[in-house]
């Protein structure tokens, strides 16, 4: 059985501290979830995260994921120059420079093993076992399948997959209700803010008590799909959107209730 570790809720206050002035888009209730996640291991493995930004999530990853396994995290972005930067060694405008910044800062720098280069690059040299999977890089539907197609054969039995944004509009909504809710290898599934999240089986049978539940999700979270970015949703299309979106169960989990239930 999955458990929370004691001390979590010290290391969440830590992690607080350690993100406060780091640029980044995960909400609060997405802070602990992901902490969840790597705190609490449903599988052996190792942690993948493809879209860094500036290290947000990066750093919950790893402070958390040091009351486990203190696995090792792989995180993967291009690191386009755009946002905030900082200088680099030569004096031009870096944003893998600031990510890594930010990464010593919070103390996790030798924890995160760094690839700079597109995530479907990535995945032709990938061949390690994962035991969570967070994606949260291109948004587009074609994207978004890309990062699960590419890694998804490298889950081990009872990992997590996490998509950051299914519950925004874009095009990676479509792709968490093809691969997760309607296939038959995901047991425990739900989602905590926009995240979506569901636990790998390698045998699917042991999916299948799960079917009725996911099928339902599935056809609510249908209703917000169609969407490439949130300009596509405006007017009496947002009014739908966001009706349609209270309909799914997306509130702060509670870690002790979503640990049995990952367990499951």
């Amino acid at each position: 059985m999955t458990m929370v570790p004691s001390n979590f809720a010290a290391c969440l206050e830590e992690i607080f501290a350690a993100i406060e002035n780091v640029d980044g888009w995960l909400t609060s209730r997405e802070v602990e979830f992901l902490a969840l996640a790597a705190a609490c291991p449903t599988a052996e493995g190792e942690i993948l995260e493809i879209g860094s930004f500036r290290g947000r999530s990066a750093i919950v990853l790893a402070k958390a994921s040091a009351l486990a396994d203190s696995c090792r995290i792989s995180a993967v972005d291009p690191h386009p120059v755009s946002g905030p930067t900082i200088e680099d060694e030569h004096g031009n405008p870096s944003a893998i420079a600031l990510f890594e910044a930010n990464l010593r800062e919070a103390g996790v720098r030798d924890r995160i093993e760094i690839h700079q280069m597109l995530s479907g690059e990535l995945a032709t040299q990938w061949d390690r076992p994962l035991r969570l999977l967070w994606i949260d890089g291109d948004h587009t539907y074609t994207g978004a399948k890309i990062d699960y197609d590419g890694f998804s054969p490298y889950l081990t039995d009872g990992a997590m997959v996490a998509f950051h944004d299914v519950l925004t509009p874009f095009g990676c909504t479509q792709v968490f209700k093809e691969a997760i809710l309607e296939g038959p290898h995901f047991g425990p599934v739900g989602f905590c803010g926009s995240i979506g999240w569901g636990r790998f089986r390698a045998d699917a049978t042991e999916a299948r008590p799960f079917a009725a539940e996911k099928e339902i999700l599935a056809r609510r979270l249908a209703r917000l799909c169609g969407y490439d970015t949130p300009d596509d949703c405006r007017g009496l299309k947002k009014l739908y959107y966001h009706l349609c979106r209270s309909r799914i169960p997306h509130a702060r989990l509670d870690p002790s209730d979503w640990a049995r239930r990952a367990a499951a």
